[in-house]
């Protein structure tokens, strides 16, 4: 592991009479070391799957929005279809009746057809706000996964910054130390 390279750089490796102080500085070097490893890595690791969370939540908002696309056209279809249905009825009614299909009876079946295709217009823009508002939220969920990767960068790099301003501060008052008793 490259921690434990890490006193050879601060000159505090020592043999004789000084050997046991050394190593216990060695030992305290190598353990910042590995503990910011250990640090860098954790908060890496909870960045990746931060990222992934919020990525899978956007995916799942694209596709609710997709899905209120879908059913927004199956239920035009269905409405139409009824509204076709309604007229029908509509004229086979009036032909039972012997009316003929000018004047009042095409102004009722003008209005319903008016009617209907007002509530689908309604219940389309219903939907359409829906899958905009799901859309948002995918793209709330993106912001959100870039910025969590972006703040487990940090994170991490500070670890490691901390852990060098650490090490460099426990190396030079072990110098300075090994000055005093000499």
């Amino acid at each position: 592991m490259p921690f434990f390279l890490i006193p050879a750089a601060f000159g505090t490796a020592a043999t004789g009479s000084a050997a046991t102080t050394a190593l216990m500085a060695d030992l305290a070097l190598t353990g910042i070391g590995m503990s910011a490893g250990m640090q860098y890595m954790g908060i890496q690791q909870q960045a990746k799957a931060e990222e992934s969370m919020y990525e899978y939540n956007a995916l799942v908002q694209q596709r609710n929005a997709e899905h209120a696309r879908s059913a927004s056209r199956e239920q035009q279809l269905t409405r139409r279809a009824e509204m076709r249905r309604l007229l029908g009825a509509q004229r086979t009614g009036y032909a039972k009746a012997g009316v003929q299909m000018v004047g009042s009876p095409v102004e009722v079946q003008l209005d319903t057809l008016t009617a209907f295709e007002g509530d689908i217009a309604k219940e389309a823009w219903n939907y359409e706000i829906g899958a905009r508002q799901q859309e948002n939220a995918a793209a709330i969920e993106l912001y959100k996964a870039k910025s969590a990767a972006k703040a487990g960068k940090m994170a991490a790099f500070n670890t490691l910054f901390g852990a060098g301003t650490q090490m460099a501060t426990f190396g030079l008052n072990y110098k300075l130390n090994q000055r005093q008793q000499e």
